[in-house]
């Protein structure tokens, strides 16, 4: 890593991604400066299971362009483990899930690997959790999954899983300072929630719209709970819990969660869909009123199969969510205008999904939304032995009724057990990594355990393959060219575009 930063720190990777002609060199490729490349579409970050964090570029004729990667380690020179990708305020901010030491060799959790892309300066801030503790009172390390930009472009929010999924037990969240222009610049604060794994959402109020409450909520999976923190820096209650919802039945798998402006509702998604299907708190009110719609096969009762990841379209309306149940995949579709009512619930075959992305496409320029595409990647579960690893599952969607097509599906390499993919900024191309078919060794490696996938919404083909420095891809950040060399505050976001 030490030759490819002093390399690109002569010219800045800012301007190495913008002219294509800044190379890494070494053994590891780069691009030909004496090749002029076609212009650039996007641009692609992407972090994998070895722990290197890859930069290429995705050109106008559907060409890669590698440009570079990084490969952060511990002061043992051990692997990281690699989390989502974050652009803000000229800097790339990388999670470290875990594997972080400290100056006794021992391991304290994770935090940021931080890239200044003009002086190609990076920095490591680790975040060891002080408030939380293993069973049994002893301590414990930090372990960081997913994680959000705040709505001010000024913090990152930061779930902490921790180490044990034992109910009871407590978790964290950090909040950090990721603006460089303020004197507080990565100062954070820890706040304990329950224990188990956390999707989260803002909520806040909506200019000439809905005035939600400015809150931070997550879920506690191992608790089937939901903690709700204030996110109001004028508040005297604020970055305290205000409320936490108990869900718990033994049976309430809570992993999803989505705010809609339009409502002013956070909605949770419910696995496997036993009793609950969705939990709707309402952010209007201090009261923070919850309700929730069943879990069930009767539509005409209000009721969803069962849910998981929730996305919302941009203008708010309509909430999705994703489940599987009984060796059936479903994505449900609920109106927030009307009363948080199920509008259609589409079977998607044997396919187990851990997210989805809705390309909601301007075609003709009057940002009048022509199109809307829902893509479901298929991962690897335990669940079935025919499941549907290796295709991505698509259904155009009605914005006037909230009704769905019929799935169509695109063919891919396999899924690893979770696949997370993400839209370019103008929603005309999607990226999903693939690795599923990653060997133990090496030479048992399959063709698609480096490789990422882009598809063309329109024409729904994969029109290029991206390549990661190391096996099984796993976060990506996508970035348009016209942002590239004037980033701003909170460009890229993370953990919860559409």
């Amino acid at each position: 890593m030490k030759k490819k930063l002093n390399q690109l720190a002569a010219c800045g990777l800012l301007s190495a991604l913008a002219l294509s002609g800044c190379s890494s060199g070494g053994d590891d490729g780069g691009s030909n400066p004496a090749t002029t490349p076609a212009a650039v579409l996007n641009y692609i970050f992407a972090t994998d299971h070895e722990g290197y964090v890859t930069v290429a570029t995705h050109n106008e004729d559907n060409t890669i362009t590698d440009i570079t990667n990084f490969h952060p380690l511990n002061l043992s020179e051990g692997i990281l483990t690699l989390g989502e990708i974050h652009l803000a305020h000229g800097r790339l901010f990388v999670v470290i899930s875990e594997g972080l030491t400290n100056d006794s060799d021992e391991f304290i959790g994770g935090g940021l690997f931080i890239v200044n892309l003009t002086t190609m300066l990076p920095e490591i801030r680790s975040m060891p959790t002080t408030l939380t503790t293993a069973a049994g009172g002893g301590p414990t390390t930090s372990r960081f999954v997913h994680t959000y930009m705040d709505p001010d472009g000024h913090h990152l929010w930061m779930n902490n899983d921790g180490e044990t999924a034992e109910p009871g037990t407590a978790d964290s969240v950090f909040r950090i300072n990721i603006d460089p222009m303020d004197a507080e610049y990565l100062h954070f604060e820890e706040i304990v929630v329950g224990n188990g794994h956390k999707k989260s959402a803002f909520s806040y109020p909506v200019v000439n719209g809905t005035q939600a409450l400015n809150l931070f909520a997550t879920h506690n999976l191992s608790d089937e709970s939901i903690s709700v923190i204030d996110n109001d820096p004028l508040s005297p209650t604020f970055l305290q819990v205000l409320t936490t919802v108990d869900l718990s039945s033994g049976t309430n798998t809570l992993h999803g969660m989505g705010f809609s402006p339009l409502s002013g509702h956070i909605y949770t998604g419910v696995t496997p869909g036993v009793d609950i299907g969705l939990s709707i708190i309402d952010a209007t009110s201090a009261a923070l009123t919850h309700s929730t719609i069943d879990a069930g096969m009767d539509m005409g009762m209000n009721q969803i199969p069962a849910a998981g990841y929730v996305k919302v379209s941009h203008d708010g309306r309509w909430v999705m969510t994703v489940g599987y149940v009984n060796e059936i995949g479903y994505l449900s579709i609920v109106d927030a205008q009307n009363e948080d009512t199920v509008t259609d619930v589409i079977p998607l075959g044997n396919l187990s999904a851990s997210s989805f992305n809705i390309s909601e496409m301007d075609m003709d320029g009057d940002m009048i939304m022509d199109h809307v595409k829902v893509f479901i990647p298929s991962r690897q579960t335990t669940a079935s032995d025919n499941e549907i690893t290796t295709q991505i599952a698509v259904i155009d969607l009605n914005l006037e009724t909230g009704e769905g097509s019929d799935p169509r599906y695109i063919d891919v390499y396999a899924g690893p057990d979770h696949r997370n993919g993400r839209l370019s900024h103008d929603n005309m191309f999607a990226y999903y990594p693939n690795g599923g078919d990653c060997g133990a060794t090496h030479d048992q490696h399959g063709p698609g355990c480096y490789l990422i996938s882009i598809i063309d919404a329109m024409s729904e083909l994969v029109v290029a393959e991206m390549h990661t420095a190391g096996h099984e891809p796993g976060n990506i950040l996508v970035v348009p060219a016209s942002e590239i060399t004037g980033v701003d505050p909170g460009t890229g976001g993370g953990g919860h575009d559409h």
